[in-house]
C-alpha cells in the first residue's frame, strides 16, 4: 500500500507526512533542488520518500553547433539501514513535461537504468547512492549492477556531461532528485543539488527562465518552476526498484 501526502510549505518547498519518525520534505528552484526521507525505527516495510524536479528552455545563437558543458553538485548524507538516493539529468528536443497522475512525463516515468527518459528525452547523468548500512547487504551482483554508474556518496558529488547542440534551435532541460529511507535511517539532500553550464568560448548560459547558470555553488534566482514532492509509505520503496 502507497499512501501519498503533499502540504506546501513556501512558494519552493512542500513537506510530506507528519509524523516524525516518517518524513520527507522537498525544496525546488531553477537549477536547484532538494530532497530529504527520514524514517526512524520503523518496520523494514515501511518509509518515506521525497522527489524533487526542475526544468528549463535553452537557446544559443551564434553559427553552426557546439557542445554545451554541464556540472552538477549533489551534497548530501546517507545514513541508516535502509537509506537510498538518485539523480538524473535529462535532455530533450521537446519540452519534458510533467506528466502528473500517472501520464507521461518526468512524473509518470518509470525510473530504471535505461539511458532514455520521458518526452524521448536523453538521460545524460543518472547516479545511485545506498548508505554503507544497505551497501554491506548488497549481493556482489547487486554491486556490480550499480557500480555501472556514477556513485552517490556522503557528501559532495560532482557530476558531468557534454551536451551537443545546435545553435538557434531549443532544447530542454530537466533535474531529478530523490531521497528515500526504508525502515530506519536518513537521506538526507536538502541543501542539494546545483546545476551549472557553460557555452563554448567558456559564456555563462542563461535559461528561457532568466536563470544564470554560471557556478555549481552559486544559488540560482528563484523563479516560477515545477515542484513536486511525493511521500511513500508502503510495501516497497523507489530505490528497492531501480537498483536492487
Amino acid at each position: 500500500m502507497i499512501r501519498p501526502f503533499e502540504r506546501l510549505v513556501d512558494t519552493q518547498s512542500a513537506q510530506v507526512g507528519s509524523n516524525s519518525s516518517l518524513l520527507a520534505k522537498g525544496r525546488s528552484l531553477f537549477g536547484e533542488t532538494g530532497a530529504y526521507a527520514i524514517a526512524n525505527s520503523q518496520p523494514a516495510t515501511d518509509g518515506a520518500f521525497a522527489e524533487t524536479i526542475w526544468s528549463d528552455a535553452f537557446t544559443l545563437f551564434g553559427a553552426g553547433g557546439g557542445i554545451l558543458s554541464v556540472s552538477v553538485r549533489v551534497d548530501g548524507l546517507l545514513t541508516g539501514g535502509g537509506a537510498l538516493s538518485s539523480y538524473k539529468l535529462f535532455v530533450s528536443e521537446l519540452p519534458i513535461t510533467l506528466g502528473e497522475n500517472g501520464g507521461s512525463g518526468i512524473l509518470g516515468y518509470d525510473d530504471n537504468q535505461s539511458n532514455t527518459g520521458p518526452d524521448e528525452s536523453e538521460i545524460v547523468i543518472q547516479a545511485y547512492g545506498v548508505s554503507p548500512d544497505v551497501l554491506a547487504h548488497l549481493s556482489q551482483q547487486e554491486i556490480d549492477l550499480l557500480n555501472q554508474f556514477p556513485n552517490i556518496n556522503s557528501g559532495s558529488n560532482i557530476f558531468t556531461a557534454e551536451i551537443p547542440f545546435t545553435y538557434g534551435v531549443t532544447f530542454y532541460i530537466a533535474s531529478k532528485l530523490n531521497a528515500e529511507v526504508m525502515g530506519d535511517g536518513a537521506a538526507d539532500f536538502f541543501g542539494s543539488s546545483y546545476f551549472s553550464a557553460t557555452a563554448p568560448g567558456g559564456v555563462a548560459v542563461t535559461g528561457a527562465s532568466g536563470t544564470l547558470y554560471q557556478k555549481t555553488a552559486v544559488v540560482p534566482i528563484p523563479g516560477t518552476i515545477w515542484i513536486f514532492v511525493t511521500g511513500l509509505f508502503g510495501l516497497i520503496g523507489f530505490k528497492r526498484r531501480c537498483i536492487l
